[in-house]
């Protein structure tokens, strides 16, 4: 559950190896204009070009690219005006 909280909080997940070895992954959520996941996009490489210092920059463009495929989709919220739309799920 922890993991789950931490996704949640900071918008994005990885996957550091833990699937096969010498791979990571970044993946978001795209959302509709329900504010609903739809569906997901994600990033994937070796870990020679992926390293653990730069996903975080890697999830950053990816969080925007994500951001701007829901816009797309209908998504629309407060912050929009501001650029500083959230890609975390809404709490239950």
């Amino acid at each position: 559950m922890k993991a789950l909280e931490r996704v949640r909080r900071r918008g994005y997940a990885i996957d550091d190896q833990e699937i096969e070895i010498g791979v990571r992954c970044v993946g978001a959520p795209i959302f509709d204009e329900n504010h609903q996941a739809i569906a997901a996009v994600s990033v994937s490489g070796p870990t020679s070009r992926i390293t653990a210092p730069n996903m975080p920059e890697i999830a950053e463009h990816l969080l925007r690219c994500c951001r701007d495929i829901s816009l797309s989709l209908g998504l629309t919220c407060q912050e929009e005006a501001a650029g500083a739309i959230s890609l975390r799920a809404p709490l239950p």
